[in-house]
């Protein structure tokens, strides 16, 4: 049996962030990658406080620079040493869908243009 890759996996195509800033947990992070089902994160502070399996907040500034998006989500990954952490967003889907259309949909039509 052939093991199947990361991408291979995946649910959902995976796009390269925009090194947003956003929170984790309440810790300060760069968003690196997103995913409709998930995205991948470099928190300043470090990961020790954190474990795979974990409930946590993600929040980021919205559109208008005035309010707040909150997603809930659970770590499904942590590498220590880079202090990177990859969440898989949880509740409603559709919700957390529209909030990263909204914040990062541009990233999607950027994408699609021909070179």
């Amino acid at each position: 049996m052939t093991r199947a890759t990361s991408n291979e996996r995946r649910r959902h195509l995976r796009h390269a962030g925009d090194r947003r800033y956003l929170e984790v947990a309440g810790h300060p992070a760069r968003l690196l990658d997103w995913s409709f089902s998930g995205l991948g994160a470099e928190l300043e502070g470090g990961v020790a406080d954190l474990a795979v399996g974990q409930a946590v907040e993600l929040r980021t500034l919205r559109k208008d620079e005035v309010t707040w998006a909150t997603l809930s989500a659970t770590i499904r990954r942590i590498e220590p040493d880079a202090a990177i952490v990859g969440v898989e967003l949880v509740g409603d889907n559709d919700q957390a869908m529209a909030i990263l259309l909204e914040l990062l949909g541009h990233r999607l039509h950027m994408s699609a243009q021909p070179r």
